[in-house]
């Protein structure tokens, strides 16, 4: 049940030990007929 958690939550709690510089998140289209269907994005803070 609480397998994922809020991101914000996990930020909160790890700012002390870390420098957060970016986040990536997956950008999938399953529409795209294209064959590298593994794209990112890169999100800043």
């Amino acid at each position: 049940p609480l397998a994922y958690k809020d991101k914000d939550l996990i930020v909160k709690n790890i700012t002390d030990t870390v420098d957060i510089e970016f986040f990536m998140k997956p950008d999938y289209n399953f529409k795209d007929d294209t064959k590298d269907k593994r794209k990112w994005k890169k999100w800043k803070k």
